[in-house]
């Protein structure tokens, strides 16, 4: 399955998970184009693995966004 199809399909699930990690609607937009992003970096995927690819990589992009806010916090005290 192409990148924009697997977008259409799976958009609303990345988005309700970064949702669900960042509470912020709007960083949760930006962690999902940052995961779609990758999606066409990384190209094709092996057919049945899309969805484990996408939520696995939307649940560290936001881990990954709050380490580097949590760091950017603690380091301007």
């Amino acid at each position: 399955m192409d990148a924009l199809s697997l977008f259409h399909r799976y958009r609303d699930d990345v988005y309700r998970l970064a949702v669900n990690y960042t509470r912020s609607p709007e960083e949760a937009e930006d962690v999902s184009r940052a995961v779609f992003l990758k999606l066409v970096e990384h190209g094709e995927l092996m057919p049945g693995t899309e969805r484990d690819f996408l939520m696995q990589t939307t649940a560290d992009t936001c881990r990954n966004i709050s380490q580097i806010l949590q760091s950017l916090l603690y380091s301007s005290c």
